[in-house]
């Protein structure tokens, strides 16, 4: 080849469109983590509210001798059970809606414009795996939250509360 020739790829030369579809992923990552943020609050509220629902039955396990840690694992456990139906369905429900996307065209685009008749979705393993985890590891962590904050109540306060 001589020197005269230059090769450029796609991204060089639309590097600007590509730079937008990276701050557009990031967007929606940002946005998807503060609905996961907003979800573990979530949790977390319905897991104490719960267990303030339960403080007589905490106070008796902790009069009875229950180590917190026993009734830490109540509270995650119990939260793993509640949360994660939900993250597993939710995700299970997202897979099946692309899918339906990508073999009918629930979301149509205008063809003249695109050249497509409807919104292609891609699923990427990375990402997927990703939501899974990040979605867990908020669900631990409002557990934990909550967990610990009834676990470490007096037995007194538990049993007078409780009345």
């Amino acid at each position: 080849m001589s020197d005269s020739v230059t090769i450029q790829s796609w991204e060089d030369l639309n590097r600007s469109l590509v730079e937008a579809m990276k701050m557009e992923r990031l967007g929606t990552i940002v946005i998807l983590s503060l609905i996961f943020l907003v979800a573990a609050f979530n949790l977390a509220a319905a897991l104490s509210l719960i267990s303030i629902q339960k403080i007589k039955e905490v106070g008796i396990l902790k009069a009875m001798g229950a180590p917190i840690e026993s009734i830490q694992k109540i509270i995650i456990r119990m939260g793993f059970n509640r949360a994660g139906k939900g993250a597993i369905c939710g995700f299970i429900l997202g897979i099946l809606l692309t899918l339906v996307q990508n073999q009918f065209g629930l979301i149509p685009i205008p063809s003249d414009i695109y050249f497509i008749d409807a919104l292609p979705m891609v699923l990427f393993p990375k990402d997927l795996y990703t939501v899974i985890f990040i979605s867990f590891m908020f669900i631990l962590l409002a557990s934990f939250i909550a967990g610990r904050k009834l676990a470490h109540t007096q037995i007194k306060d538990a049993l007078q509360w409780a009345k």
